[in-house]
């Protein structure tokens, strides 16, 4: 009778002391009156909560109800029951694998939640069945992306970037999020693995070679002990030839070495790029002498020293470190007949120590008798009227 006459309050009444009346265990009879109230209160009685409320009754009684589905759906775009509605039919899209529809609702929920976590969990979801279940790897990578832009802390979300920028060749819009992200209010450690994670792409995806310098320094501010970066740097330094450079990373690793055998190595790569690709000799000298003021026994540094000292005609420095050669080869004849031939020379050419030459010419002949140079060389001082006497006797 209401009805008929269209008295949609009454019958909403009525309708409503017949639920009351049924047996609740009478799921198909209780369903078919709420989805009439409800109906009523949607369409007539313009009653939007309470037309939801029968809804939800029905989807929760059951949820294949494809009328109550459908009447649910048309709140969706109503901002007021949104978000409510979509976490009602969020297990239902999902239980009938709907991912299109899934991923509507969580879009919704994203729109309509206040909590940042909550939002980056959803995203997460989107990110996923786009991936996983649509195949959809831009749809996959904006919904991450903007997961990552919310807390860029969020693991999950950068390790399906990168796996995503693999996938599509995406690493141009990788590096642009990155770069989006990286100057806000973040932890510093965060920010430094950013700046890495951003140089590491420029330099092996982008061939940016200016730009990975450029965000690994950044990295190196942050963090100013940080070995890895200064690898990543010295790696490529050296791949540009960029000496200078390269240099201020070795002295950066010798400032943060104990051991001293890495510290005796770093220094003579320092002194390497100093000689042969700067042209530093000084610089390169002052290297070599870190390294004996460290380990006086270092023979190498004092052929290293000698060498430049040559170069560099650098006469008394040559004599005084020839002298200390000799110190330290003591076992080796060959090598002193050599180091004392050479400081003789040096002594007579170059210092004018004549008196001290022939003492060394005669050491030379005192280890090697039939030494050529060392008598070819006396012979010569022979015509020198203050140094007969010292050379004959040697000589004879």
């Amino acid at each position: 009778l209401y009805h008929g006459q269209e008295q949609w309050q009454e019958l909403s009444e009525v309708i409503e002391r017949e639920l009351a009346l049924v047996d609740m265990e009478e799921t198909g009879q209780v369903t078919e009156l709420k989805f009439r109230l409800g109906s009523i209160q949607e369409t007539h009685l313009e009653n939007p909560r309470g037309a939801v409320d029968c809804y939800r009754d029905i989807i929760e009684l059951d949820p294949a109800h494809e009328g109550a589905r459908e009447a649910l759906e048309r709140y969706l775009e109503n901002e007021d029951f949104q978000l409510e509605v979509s976490k009602l039919l969020e297990p239902i899209y999902e239980q009938y694998a709907d991912f299109e529809r899934q991923v509507q609702v969580y879009e919704t929920q994203v729109e309509g939640e206040d909590d940042v976590y909550s939002k980056v969990e959803l995203l997460l979801k989107i990110g996923e069945i786009h991936a996983m279940q649509r195949g959809d790897g831009e749809m996959a990578f904006d919904a991450y992306s903007r997961c990552f832009t919310l807390d860029a802390a969020n693991e999950t979300a950068r390790a399906e970037l990168f796996k995503l920028a693999e996938i599509e060749d995406a690493w141009a819009k990788l590096c642009a999020l990155f770069e989006s992200v990286v100057d806000g209010d973040l932890d510093p450690s965060l920010q430094r693995q950013i700046f890495v994670d951003i140089a590491e792409i420029h330099d092996t995806r982008l061939d940016n070679w200016e730009k990975s310098v450029e965000f690994f320094r950044r990295a190196l501010d942050l963090d100013p002990e940080d070995r890895d970066t200064l690898e990543a740097l010295e790696k490529l330094y050296t791949r540009r030839e960029q000496w200078a450079e390269l240099l201020e990373i070795y002295r950066r690793k010798v400032d943060l070495s104990a051991d001293p055998e890495e510290r005796e190595a770093l220094y003579f790569q320092i002194a390497y790029l100093q000689e042969e690709m700067l042209q530093q000799m000084e610089d390169a000298i002052a290297t070599y002498q870190e390294i004996v003021a460290s380990d006086d026994t270092n023979i190498k540094a004092y052929k290293s020293l000698d060498r430049l000292h040559y170069q560099l005609e650098n006469w008394h420095d040559l004599a005084d470190n020839l002298s200390r050669q000799l110190e330290l080869t003591l076992d080796d004849n060959q090598e002193q007949i050599d180091l004392r031939l050479r400081l003789a020379e040096l002594r007579e050419a170059k210092l004018d120590e004549t008196a001290a030459a022939v003492d060394t010419y005669r050491e030379v002949l005192e280890l090697d008798p039939d030494n050529q140079p060392g008598t070819a060389a006396l012979e010569r001082l022979l015509e020198l009227e203050d140094h007969q006497q010292a050379v004959a006797q040697i000589l004879e």
